[in-house]
């Protein structure tokens, strides 16, 4: 089992290698990091921020309440957020899941 990273991580191979995460898994995590479906856009100062904490501590620290937590993770087509890095591919692919069929008639016209 991999362990939980800690806040300021980048996902770079020797780091997620003493972190536990399998040889065989390093590039494709660090590529999906890279991707569409993990992509935030937020100020730069909000930004910075969140790189200081785990996801799910900074939404939790930004929206205390519950409700208005939820229905932000919601209106940014996350279901859930991982709170270990051996999650994070569940994430992955639960947003693209949510958000890819919305984005489609945008990067391909002749679906729409």
């Amino acid at each position: 089992m991999w362990t939980t990273f800690t806040p300021k991580v980048c996902l770079h191979v020797n780091k997620l290698a003493k972190f536990g995460v399998p040889a065989d898994q390093l590039d494709e995590l660090i590529e999906a990091s890279n991707k569409l479906p993990n992509l935030q856009l937020l100020e730069g100062t909000i930004n910075n921020q969140k790189r200081q904490k785990m996801p799910h501590e900074w939404y939790v620290q930004q929206w205390p309440d519950v409700n208005a937590r939820q229905a932000h993770l919601q209106s940014q087509a996350i279901t859930s957020l991982p709170e270990q890095l051996n999650q994070f591919m569940d994430f992955i692919a639960s947003v693209r899941k949510h958000c890819l069929p919305a984005l489609e008639p945008h990067y391909n016209p002749q679906t729409a």
